[in-house]
């Protein structure tokens, strides 16, 4: 193997060498019997098997260029025996020289990929061998299994016994011991380290470190380090506080409350925390993490605690925080440590989150844990402790300010650095005065002390300037200034160790400081450190090389090592360091952009995007963040390099769209952004190169790219799209757009069950949030500015979230939740938890909204007292004060809504299901005279000002969205066309224009014009009814001018439980102009998707182009409301068909150009049929209502329309005949299913010939129960057969002309979806699948089952085709992928291709050279790559 373990290894081997048995004198050869591996100084743990027969014998072990050593078995007990763990423990007589043990993998999650080693028997060098295997799986009895990579061979004889090895960050670990393998099922199998502790105590238990850099960053705070010194301990003092850390961590006893060490910078919280994990060597049986904050995410942070337990990946606190209590209940021996440094440092946003993600764990009995942090104090209070604290309660506090300072040790800690102590060859001269006159140092080291006020990195960075100096001073001396020679605050402090230099160095050195300041993640290599330098201060590079900027006075305090994948890194040493030396605006944003076109320089290639594949780890994780916070458009022109889009690393990269707002920038970017956002869901991540998607699927780049080309195709970004498309050998060529919007922020899961609630807030700190509950009875917290989340069960009794409203009780910020128990419970939205002394038993309410008057916050309930639909105001802090409302009887599901018309003054309207609705003056307590009378049964209500006067926007179930004024109780007119029906609204402005959302049950949004009343943009995306919505400012922490101005967002629910946040701005067509926008034209109202077909008109002229140029993206292509059921291509016709409940749509082939659709159907399409009626295409159509209908394409001739009295159709088929059963002339054979099972077959000739098709029906068998999902046409030994896909798990065939049943295909566990069937040279095929994830290849002459392939998903779609004259079976389902398998063999298919597709695959069909492909709502055609066998081989 290649690359850095055989690196590590050939440098500091980690694996022991052969074993042997017989004498073991020097230089006997000895027996060879496998392989091992040295796990401590004089251990190595082997397979018991290979020992096996060796009682009585010597053994030895040889390691590379070593003498052999003696070696005795300790006994493990029967566990360990080769019919049960094969375990062997060998302890050697003496330590070898040179060798090194190898870490454990330090994590219960297994890796992705390990590296097994050993030696096998046929290797008479010894020289080893390596095998690389993917995807390890637990198996029974407590191994694990890997399987042979295909066309390779896998462990070999004699490796047993060797180390499995894995990456931990930079880190090689070992994973387990091999066991063995099974050739004839391609498998090795391997014991892991977390079953080797059950029969030997003493394999030590490590720590696991996350977060960039985070080993290398606690080693050296547990020892207060200076850089280049490894082995010196100049910690000092802090023993009580690094002592409480210790007892907290190891408690036995829960506390349900996290350990919050906390300082001025400087204090020393790192070093107390690092110090109590190094005190405490060996990790906890329930996992240790040691999680590096800065500059990561809460993701990061649920990943690693989910890695440690060996749980699942989730985006969800709450999964985990369950997951971590199951585990508890399990018995648990020891508790889950979790100690986490710099929680203030991490990336833009992610503090706070992480700190009530921290507060939730630590509320788990098995849990503990200790944070490092400093508080952030602000006029909002303790920002950072704040959601640390449970609720009701408080954090459990080491404070470095203040009970726990300890001045005499910093004085300590100063003077162990005056005397250099455990130095190695430190520079300058006076430390050696201090280390010999200890009265001298304790005098300066007192002098530091006072001055340092308690931080211990300006006493260090103090120190360090006078121990390195020529010339040692003393305090005792009459000339001693301590104002001008000892530094007080770290300003002064690096000036200090600047003035070491001399003075024509010193300009350059700060320099060189001020570039490492800019650093992110675990820092720059000296390489990338000198170009950073370059880009800010091109002419002092000539003058600097590596080792002069990390030694000598460099050293010291200034700098810290660590490493990344890059190598050996530096950061400064202190984040306090960083704030000194970075300059303020507009320079900072200057010198970002002078970084960021400098990297492009050396690493971005000619601006082609060639490279992105072999740059530098640090360019994929943070240069976007870099390019975000350059000069205006760096970032744009970033993102418009493909390949950077498919290389950077998700989460990074979604952080830097975010920072800025979407009106920002070049139309280029945007619609960059607008593409990568659209499925950002599925690939955001915290690897680079790879992320989870919702399923917990590991998308590959590839995929990433093929994702981000078929959205890009949906935007009609042709420079992107051809960008990305290059290097896939099969490309999109066009997509629909129907499920993509311009407007889309995020889309994430957030519930398990639909969305029952939804309300928005800002926060004190400007923050804004928005808040969902479920029917899953949780309720979920969002930051609508980049859609992290926090999931929190209800409150006991509870199950349903019912209505949630927000209100600031006292100068807190609350949310009041209404749940089916009947209480309305309240949450400080501060920390995320609830407020017991707020929650208000008895007064559950239907719906709820909340609104200020003169004496403070009220919220307005409906349906407070049961089913006859009373209401009220009630006051939600103590004591709780209730005014009740006038009633609506019958109406027990009141809906309400608030509008404040004035900083005390407020206005409800209550209405529900019996018609009409009340107006009421919350100030007053009074029902306003005026009421709206005549209205219908009321499902949701908004209100909003409208030309200075209020109104009511209120959605019905019999009738269109209503606008009323409030002041008269008259109606202002409808939204939309009678069928409109809308779930609820939400109203807001966008500048001076007054705009309302209805979302509906198609999954759409229609964002209105108030002032005109028209529909100006659809917001499509949502696959399911959209039941919640509401409207949020923007941050004014993100916003210029604190964000009045700003466009705000949009936050909806659906049934699925997926929540999307839109960005208003957008939305254009808001001033009130007629026409709306170019999006909304395009959607839903283009006469080219709603117009009637006009007799002998050509269905192939082209309609209103939407070609895209260049990168801009006008607007996605309209596309299906509902979900593609099928898709055909028409032989010898440049036209796609696609089928879906809402319509019937036809796309040019080449260009993708919607073309006039099929109409007049009467009513829903199922089905569809493509073949050719003498020399013209026809398409046939299964209809909902019974119906066939057979179509000529051109539309020359009257539709053929054929009666099934029994039911739905379900499938429909069609073959082409030279001619009838009765004559010469050509004809079509149809076939159809309905859904009560009976099958139908018509006989119709060419358009013109007398008489009507007569039907050869065949009844339902009533003796089962299943129908036919899907059909096709075959043909066995020249007679025409029929075979069905049924739902009682078989597939039959039937022969086409009397319909008798010939066969059954029997082997799908679950329903048949889908069948196709062709002859492909080696006789007729036919190709099945199902629910149980299974693609079934089938011999229909001799009814066998030549292979099975798999998908991770149920199967919706198959096809049995040609490419290049090669046989493929293809295949698409839930999994998201479509997969091309070459079945030259049908007996040994093999995979050529798989796609990853937005959505599920639901319709395949092909035409020479190009895949047409219905997923979700879309319909997407890729070309197919000709040269099938290259792909193949």
């Amino acid at each position: 193997m290649s690359g850095p373990l055989d690196g590590v290894v050939a440098a500091a081997p980690l694996v022991c060498r052969r074993l042997r048995a017989g004498d073991v004198g020097q230089g006997e050869k000895g027996v060879p019997l496998g392989s091992g591996v040295l796990v401590g100084p004089t251990h190595v743990l082997t397979a018991a098997h290979v020992l096996k027969g060796c009682a009585g014998s010597k053994i030895g072990l040889r390691f590379d260029g070593l003498p052999m050593v003696r070696a005795r078995r300790v006994d493990l007990g029967p566990e360990a025996d080769p019919e049960k763990l094969d375990v062997a423990l060998l302890e050697l007589d003496r330590a070898p020289v040179g060798p090194a043990p190898v870490a454990l993998w330090p994590v219960r999650r297994l890796p992705d990929k390990v590296h097994l080693f050993g030696y096998p028997a046929e290797d008479l060098k010894a020289e080893g061998a390596w095998r690389d295997f993917t995807n390890p799986t637990e198996i029974a009895k407590g191994f694990v299994q890997v399987d042979w990579p295909e066309r390779a061979l896998g462990s070999l004889k004699g490796q047993s016994g060797g180390p499995v090895i894995a990456f931990a960050g930079e880190r090689p670990c070992l994973v387990g011991l091999l066991r063995g393998a099974i050739p004839d099922l391609r498998v090795s199998r391997f014991v892991p380290v977390s079953a080797v502790r059950r029969v030997w105590q003493g394999l030590p238990r490590p720590w696991s470190f996350a977060g960039a850099g985070s080993a290398a960053h606690f080693t050296c705070r547990a020892y207060a380090r200076q850089a280049g010194d490894p082995d010196a301990d100049l910690f000092r003092g802090r023993r009580a506080a690094v002592g409480r850390v210790g007892e907290h961590l190891r408690a036995t006893a829960p506390e349900g409350r996290a350990l919050v060490i906390t300082g001025r910078p400087g204090a020393g919280k790192s070093s107390v925390l690092a110090r109590a994990i190094i005190d405490q060597p060996e990790a906890s049986a329930g996992g240790s993490l040691a999680f590096f904050a800065r500059d990561t995410t809460v993701d990061a942070l649920l990943d690693a605690v989910a890695d440690l337990c060996g749980l699942p990946r989730s985006p969800s606190p709450d999964a985990l925080i369950e997951g971590l209590k199951s585990l508890d209940e399990a018995g648990a021996a020891a508790p889950v440590q979790i100690a986490v440094d710099a929680l203030d440092e991490a990336a833009d946003g992610e503090a706070r989150k992480m700190a009530a993600v921290l507060s939730a764990l630590a509320r788990v009995p098995a849990v503990r844990v200790a944070v490092a942090c400093r508080l952030n104090r602000d006029s909002d209070g303790d920002d950072l402790l704040t959601p640390l604290k449970p609720p009701g309660g408080s954090c459990d506090l080491v404070d470095l300010d203040g009970e726990y300072q300890d001045l005499p040790g910093l004085e300590r800690a100063a003077a162990a650095v005056l005397a250099q102590v455990e130095i190695h060859e430190p520079s300058g001269a006076a430390w050696r005065a201090y280390r010999s006159d200890p009265e001298l140092r304790a005098r300066l080291a007192r002098v530091i002390g006072d001055r340092a006020e308690g931080n211990y990195l300006v006493a260090a960075l103090a120190a360090i300037a006078l121990a390195r100096a020529d010339a040692p001073v003393d305090p005792a001396d009459p000339g001693f200034d301590a104002q001008k020679m000892v530094p007080s605050g770290v300003g002064e402090a690096l000036t200090g160790c600047l003035n070491r230099f001399p003075v024509a160095e010193r300009t350059a050195v700060r320099c060189l400081l001020t570039a490492l300041a800019y650093a992110r993640g675990a820092g720059l290599t000296d390489d990338q450190w000198l170009l950073f330098v370059r880009a800010l201060e091109p002419r002092r590079i000539q003058h600097l090389s590596p080792e002069w900027m990390h030694s000598g006075p460099m050293a010291g305090y200034l700098l810290t090592t660590g490493s990344s994948a890059d190598g050996i890194t530096r950061r400064l040493f202190h984040r306090a360091l960083d704030e000194e030396l970075l300059p303020s605006e507009p320079k900072r944003s200057h010198d970002q952009q002078a970084i960021v076109e400098t990297l492009l320089d050396v690493h971005g290639g000619a601006g082609d995007g060639t490279g992105w594949d072999t740059a530098p780890a640090y360019l994929i994780a943070h240069l976007a963040e870099h390019a975000a916070e350059a000069a205006s458009g760096v970032l744009d022109k970033l993102i418009g390099d493909a390949e950077f889009l498919v290389h950077a690393e998700p989460a990074s990269l979604l952080r830097a769209l975010n920072r800025t707002t979407a009106p920002e920038g070049t139309p280029e970017g945007r619609a960059v952004r607008d593409v990568y956002r659209t499925s950002a869901h599925h690939y955001r991540g915290t690897e680079a190169g790879t992320g989870l998607d919702p399923d917990g699927r590991r998308l590959q780049l590839k995929e990433r790219r093929e994702l981000l080309a078929i959205d890009a195709a949906r935007f009609q970004a042709t420079t992107l799209l051809r960008g990305l498309s290059d290097p896939l050998p099969v490309r999109p060529r066009w997509a629909s757009g129907a499920q993509a919007s311009r407007a889309l922020l995020w889309s994430l899961h957030g519930h398990d069950a639909g969305v029952s609630a939804i309300a928005a807030t800002r926060l004190p700190d400007g923050r804004q949030i928005a808040l969902t509950g479920g029917l899953d009875g949780y309720l979920c917290f969002w930051d609508v500015h980049d859609g992290s989340q926090m999931r929190c069960p209800l409150p006991d009794g509870a199950d349903i979230v019912q209505a949630i409203a927000c209100a600031d009780v006292d100068g807190q910020p609350v949310a009041f939740t209404s749940g089916d128990d009947g209480t309305v419970s309240a949450w400080d939205l501060r920390t995320r938890a609830p407020s017991e002394h707020l929650t208000i038993p008895g007064y559950g309410a239907h719906a709820l909204a909340g609104a200020m008057v003169e004496d403070g916050p009220v919220l307005v309930c409906g349906s407070a007292a049961g089913s006859d639909g009373s209401a009220g105001c009630l006051r939600p802090s103590p004591p709780f004060a209730w005014h009740p409302l006038a009633g609506f009887p019958g109406s027990p599901d009141l809906v309400v809504a608030c509008l404040q018309t004035g900083a005390t003054a407020a206005l409800a309207v209550l209405a529900g299901r019996t018609g009409g609705a009340q107006v009421w003056d919350l100030r007053a307590g009074v029902r306003r005279p005026t009421s709206i009378d005549g209205v219908s049964e009321v499902q949701a209500v908004a209100c909003t000002e409208l030309n200075g006067a209020p109104v009511a926007v209120t959605c019905h179930r019999d009738r269109p969205v209503q606008l009323w004024d409030l002041d008269t109780g008259e109606p202002l007119g409808p939204l939309g066309m009678d069928d409109e029906r809308a779930l609820t609204v939400a109203c807001t402005r966008i500048g001076r224009a007054v705009i309302a959302l209805t979302a509906h049950a198609n999954g759409t949004i229609g964002v209105w014009n108030l002032e005109v009343r028209r529909r100006v943009e659809t917001l499509v995306g949502h696959t399911s009814a959209v039941r919640q919505i509401v409207c949020a400012e923007r941050d004014t922490a993100c916003s210029a001018g604190g964000g009045t101005d700003q466009p705000p967002f949009a936050v909806s629910g659906d049934d699925d439980g997926t929540v999307r946040a839109w960005d208003l701005s957008a939305v254009s067509g808001t001033a009130g102009r007629p026409g709306g926008s170019r999006a909304a034209r395009a959607t839903g109202s283009s006469p080219a998707i709603g117009s009637s077909h006009a007799t002998g008109g050509s269905r192939r002229q082209r309609r209103t182009s939407y070609s895209g140029s260049g990168t801009t993206a006008l607007a996605p292509r309209p596309g299906h409301s509902a979900e593609v059921s099928a898709v055909a291509c028409v032989p010898g016709e440049p036209v796609v068909l696609s089928v879906a409940a809402d319509a019937v749509r036809c796309w040019d082939l080449v260009s993708g150009e919607p073309q006039q659709p099929f109409t007049n159907f009467g009513a829903p399409v199922t089905s569809v049929g493509c073949a050719v009626l003498g020399d013209e295409p026809v398409t046939v159509f299964g209809g909902a209502e019974g119906q066939v209908s057979v179509r000529y394409l051109d539309g020359g001739a009257q539709p053929m329309v054929l009666d099934v009295p029994s039911g739905p159709i379900s499938a429909v088929t069609c073959r082409s005949m030279a001619s009838m059963i009765d004559g010469g002339a050509p004809g079509l054979q149809v076939a159809a299913a309905d859904a009560r099972g009976g099958l139908w077959v018509w006989d119709v000739p060419e358009a013109g010939r007398p008489g009507a098709p007569v039907p050869r029906h065949l009844r339902p068998d009533p003796q089962r129960r299943g129908a036919s999902t899907a059909l096709t046409c075959g043909e066995l030994d020249g007679r025409p057969v029929l075979v069905g896909a049924r739902t009682d798990e078989r597939a039959q065939v039937w022969w086409l002309d009397t319909l008798q049943t010939r066969n059954y295909l029997r082997g799908h566990t679950g329903a048949v979806n889908a069948v196709a069937c062709a002859d492909l040279g080696g006789g007729p095929l036919v190709v099945t699948g199902g629910e149980d994830t299974r693609v079934r290849l089938w011999d229909l002459r001799d009814v066998e089952q030549l292979a099975t392939l798999s998908h991770d998903g149920e199967v919706l779609a198959v096809l049995a085709t040609t490419l290049d004259d090669h046989p493929v079976v293809i295949s698409g389902g839930t999994d998201r992928y479509v997969m091309i398998w070459s079945v030259q063999d049908p007996s040994d298919p093999r995979p050529l291709h798989r796609i990853a597709c937005p959505y599920p695959v639901t319709a395949l069909d092909s035409a020479p050279g190009v895949l047409a492909v219905g997923s979700g709502r879309e319909v997407i055609l890729f070309e197919l790559p000709p040269p099938v066998r290259e792909a193949e081989r």
